[in-house]
């Protein structure tokens, strides 16, 4: 960026971009073992006035073929949302929510979640005016839906639970701007 003004002045307004992703799964109770990386596109929408991040995955891609630009007709399929933990000049921190905060909507389904993204940027080498926005993130899927007492309900994740091998994500996307 030009002017001495960096990606992450972005967070000072609302915005919306699409971001390429490497996405990766791995146990509830062993996050270090992921599986080989999947390509996807990530949306993501900052809210400045409440402070909230939603990132949603919007459609797969090829590692081995990475596009250059995101596709027109990206749509929400399922979104994580955030709150700001801590700004500075060389990284924004959020903490990602279990539940949805009130008069927040988000596109897709909303994946309640504990884990955390942070966005910081990075000089393309070579080039003193591209920068690279990058999203590190890691979590787990920390409710799974059902009922209690007859009501449906977001409830904790059971030691047990069957899809525990697939619910803990690990995030690396970026956009180059």
């Amino acid at each position: 960026m030009s002017n001495g003004e960096s990606s992450l002045d972005m967070f000072e307004r609302d915005f919306t971009i699409a971001m390429a992703n490497r996405f990766r799964i791995s146990a509830y109770d062993s996050p270090y073992e992921v599986t080989p990386p999947n390509g996807e596109w990530l949306i993501v929408r900052y809210e400045a006035a409440s402070r909230h991040i939603i990132v949603s995955d919007a459609q797969t891609f090829s590692l081995e073929t990475i596009p250059d630009r995101a596709p027109n007709n990206l749509s929400a399929r399922n979104s994580f949302v955030g709150v700001l933990a801590n700004k500075t000049a060389q990284m924004v921190d959020f903490l990602t929510l279990r539940s949805l905060p009130a008069g927040l909507e988000t596109e897709g389904t909303f994946f309640p979640s504990e884990g955390f993204f942070t966005f910081y940027a990075d000089t393309v080498p070579g080039d003193g005016q591209s920068e690279t926005l990058r999203l590190k993130g890691s979590g787990r899927f920390s409710l799974i839906f059902g009922t209690s007492d007859g009501v449906s309900a977001a409830l904790d994740r059971p030691a047990d639970d069957p899809d525990a091998r697939k619910a803990s994500w690990h995030f690396s996307a970026w956009l180059t701007v």
